[in-house]
């Protein structure tokens, strides 16, 4: 789980981090949980932040791929839009960034 803070110590968002393996992938992967944002501070990178500690963790663990569920996705743009523009790429019910790629791949 990783928590982002104000300097004065409030938290204004959390993310929480899962190691999964599936036959699919033939090797462990990470998957984002949850990732909430306290809506005063929504737009001022504390989502970014949080899914470049994701990207970095995944690294570490040598995770080849790293998915976010994707829950309804009309009351989910925003949080769409801001993994989309990280390289998430869509993959049906989640969007997965594939770790150590250039480019991203149109599907998976």
């Amino acid at each position: 789980m990783y928590l982002a803070e104000t300097g004065s110590g409030e938290p204004v968002g959390v993310m929480t981090l899962d190691e999964e393996m599936v036959i699919y992938t033939a090797a462990a992967f990470g998957t984002i949980r949850e990732l909430n944002i306290a809506a005063e501070v929504r737009s001022r990178g504390v989502g970014r932040m949080l899914i470049d500690r994701a990207i970095e963790h995944s690294e570490a663990c040598g995770w080849p791929r790293l998915e976010v569920n994707a829950p309804d996705m009309p009351r989910w743009a925003r949080t769409e839009a801001l993994c989309e523009r990280v390289s998430f790429v869509d993959a049906g019910p989640k969007l997965t960034y594939v770790l150590g790629a250039t480019t991203q791949p149109d599907g998976v």
